[in-house]
């Protein structure tokens, strides 16, 4: 079963992301402050309740930038298209389940929610 959004199919019978660029110009501004979708040449950074699908040309493999500063109860949602390649989640200095290194999307069309927990386990993923 297909999902679409303003007649625009945002997720195909086979579960994979399709149309995002005619999806991303339909909608109001308003919803796409809360969904963003872009191809990052530089790193981007997010913040609290940040909901963003990474689409990638293959010219770079995206970093996504975790808030260095984050309080327990933030959360963000980062998902990868399905081009190849992978997205890079930065952890910018705190754990991502209970690990201080960054976490790698690889798989196309993944999406991760994450929400900070305590220092020692950091970002965990629900």
């Amino acid at each position: 079963m297909a999902i679409k959004v303003n007649n625009f199919e945002v997720i195909d019978s086979g579960r994979r992301l399709s149309n995002i660029q005619g999806y991303e110009d339909t909608v109001k501004s308003t919803f796409r402050n809360i969904i963003r979708y872009t191809d990052v040449a530089t790193p981007v950074d997010v913040n609290n309740r940040d909901y963003i699908i990474v689409t990638s040309t293959g010219r770079v493999e995206p970093v996504i930038t975790l808030p260095a500063s984050p309080q327990s109860g933030n959360e963000v949602t980062i998902g990868k298209d399905n081009s190849a390649g992978k997205v890079t989640i930065d952890n910018n200095g705190n754990n991502i389940m209970g690990i201080a290194e960054p976490l790698i999307l690889d798989i196309p069309n993944t999406i991760v929610r994450l929400a900070y927990h305590r220092e020692s386990l950091g970002w965990v993923i629900c």
